[in-house]
C-alpha cells in the first residue's frame, strides 16, 4: 500500500480520537448550563451547516495550496472554537462558535478525504475509502469508550477543554504529513457544470436526504441512552459497537467492492439501514437489547454508505477531487444541518417517531436510487460532461 495512505490513516486514527471523545458528555454538559433538550438540535445543525457553507471552498483551496495547509488551518480553528464552546453558556453564543467549528472542521475532513484519494487509484479508490472508513468507526469507538470512562472522573466542562486542546496537538502533527501540492494540475476554479452530469446530481440529493437520516440517529441515539444509562454503559455500548463495525468495514465492505458497483452496494445498505433503524424501536422492550443487535445493523448501514459514495464522485474530476469532494460535502452538511433541527423538534415531543421518520428518509433514498440505472456504463455516465 502506498506509504501516503498508511501515513494519513494513522494521522486519521489519531485525528478522529481527539475529536470524538467528548461527544458523549456534551448532552450531559449542555443539561448542566441549563439548555432544553429542544436546542441540542440546534447546536449540531449549526456546526454542520458550517460544513455544509465552507465545504467547496475547502476542497478547491486543498487543490489549489496543498492539503497540508489547510488540514493544519482546519484543526487549529476547529480547537479554538471548541475551547469557546465549553466556556461560553449563552445559547446565541454557542451557535456562533458552533458554525465556526464546522466553517474550519470542513477544511480539515474534506481534505484527509481528498488526500486519499489523491493518492489511490480508481480501482482502489472503493477499497481505501473503506479502510479509512474503518479507522474512523474504531477509534471514534475507542474515543467514545474512553470519554464514558473520563466522565466518570471529572466535570464534562473539563473534558471538553481536554479534547480542544488534544485537536490542537493534532493541528501540529499534520504538519508533518507528506504534502501532495503539485502533484497533478491543479485549477483554481471548477465550474458545476463541468462534472456535474444529471445523474451525480441526483446523487448527491440521495445523499442530502439520507445524511438526514443517518446524522439525526447517530446524534439522538447518544441522548437517547444517556438519559436512561449511565453514561460508562452508553460508552461501553458504542465501543463495541465500533468494533463490529470496524470488521465490517475492513473485511466485508472492500470485499464487496470488488464484486459490486458501488451504487448496487448503496442501495442494500440503505434498505438493511431503514429497517435496522424501524426494528430496534418496534421489537424490543429492552431497548438495549435492541440497540446491541439490529441497530448495530444501522451503524453498518451508515459507516459504509458514505465510502461508497465519496468512491462514486470522486471519479467525476480527477484533476480537481477536492473541490468535486467539496460540493458534495456541501450537500451532507446540509443534510447533517437540517435532520438534527428538524429531528430535534420531533425528538422534543416523540424520540420513537424521530426515529421512525429516519427510517422513511432512508426507504426514500434507497427508492430513488433504484431510478438510477445503466451501471454497465458508468465511466461514460460520469464523464460525459469531461469529455
Amino acid at each position: 500500500m502506498n506509504k501516503k495512505i498508511i501515513y494519513m490513516l494513522i494521522f486519521t486514527a489519531a485525528a478522529f480520537f481527539s475529536m470524538n471523545f467528548q461527544h458523549i458528555v456534551t448532552p450531559p454538559y449542555l443539561t448542566a448550563i441549563g439548555l432544553e433538550v429542544k436546542y441540542y438540535g440546534l447546536l449540531f445543525g449549526f456546526m454542520a451547516l458550517g460544513l455544509g457553507i465552507s465545504a467547496p471552498i475547502s476542497g478547491r483551496l486543498g487543490d489549489k495550496y496543498g492539503t497540508r495547509i489547510t488540514i493544519f488551518i482546519g484543526f487549529l480553528g476547529y480547537a479554538i472554537s471548541q475551547v469557546l464552546f465549553a466556556t461560553f453558556t449563552d445559547l446565541y453564543a454557542l451557535l456562533i462558535v458552533r458554525i465556526t467549528a464546522g466553517l474550519f472542521v470542513s477544511s480539515a475532513l474534506i481534505n484527509m478525504i481528498s488526500y486519499l484519494t489523491k493518492v489511490s487509484s480508481k480501482e482502489d479508490r472503493a477499497k481505501v475509502m473503506s479502510y479509512y472508513t474503518g479507522v474512523v468507526m474504531l477509534f471514534m469507538s475507542l474515543a467514545y469508550k474512553f470519554g464514558g470512562e473520563l466522565g466518570e472522573l471529572m466535570s464534562a466542562r473539563d473534558i471538553i477543554y481536554i479534547h480542544a486542546f488534544s485537536c490542537m496537538t493534532i493541528a501540529f502533527l499534520s504538519l508533518l504529513l507528506p504534502n501532495i501540492k503539485g502533484n497533478r494540475k491543479i485549477q483554481s476554479k471548477v465550474k458545476i457544470k463541468d462534472f456535474m452530469t444529471i445523474r451525480l446530481f441526483k446523487i448527491m440529493i440521495i445523499y442530502f436526504l439520507v445524511t438526514m437520516g443517518f446524522t439525526t440517529v447517530n446524534k439522538f441515539m447518544e441522548v437517547y441512552l444517556v438519559n436512561i444509562y449511565p453514561i460508562s454503559t452508553v460508552g461501553n455500548f458504542i465501543s463495541i459497537m465500533g468494533v463490529i463495525t470496524i470488521l465490517f468495514t475492513l473485511v466485508v465492505l472492500p470485499y464487496a467492492s470488488k464484486k459490486l458497483h458501488e451504487l448496487t452496494i448503496m442501495k442494500i445498505l440503505l434498505v438493511l439501514g431503514g429497517i435496522a433503524i424501524w426494528t430496534t424501536f418496534a421489537l424490543f422492550d429492552n431497548i438495549l437489547i435492541g440497540f446491541y443487535t439490529v441497530f448495530i445493523v444501522f451503524n453498518m448501514a451508515r459507516s459504509g454508505y458514505v465510502p461508497m459514495h465519496n468512491s462514486y464522485i470522486s471519479k467525476a474530476d480527477e484533476n480537481n477531487q477536492g473541490q468535486v469532494i467539496g460540493i458534495s460535502q456541501s450537500f451532507r452538511g446540509i443534510g447533517m444541518s437540517l435532520g438534527p433541527i428538524i429531528g430535534g423538534l420531533i425528538y422534543a415531543s416523540n424520540p420513537v417517531r424521530m426515529f421512525n421518520a429516519s427510517a422513511i428518509l432512508l426507504t426514500i433514498g434507497f427508492v430513488l436510487l433504484i431510478f438510477i440505472k445503466g451501471e454497465k456504463n458508468e465511466n461514460e455516465i460520469i464523464s460525459s460532461s469531461n469529455a
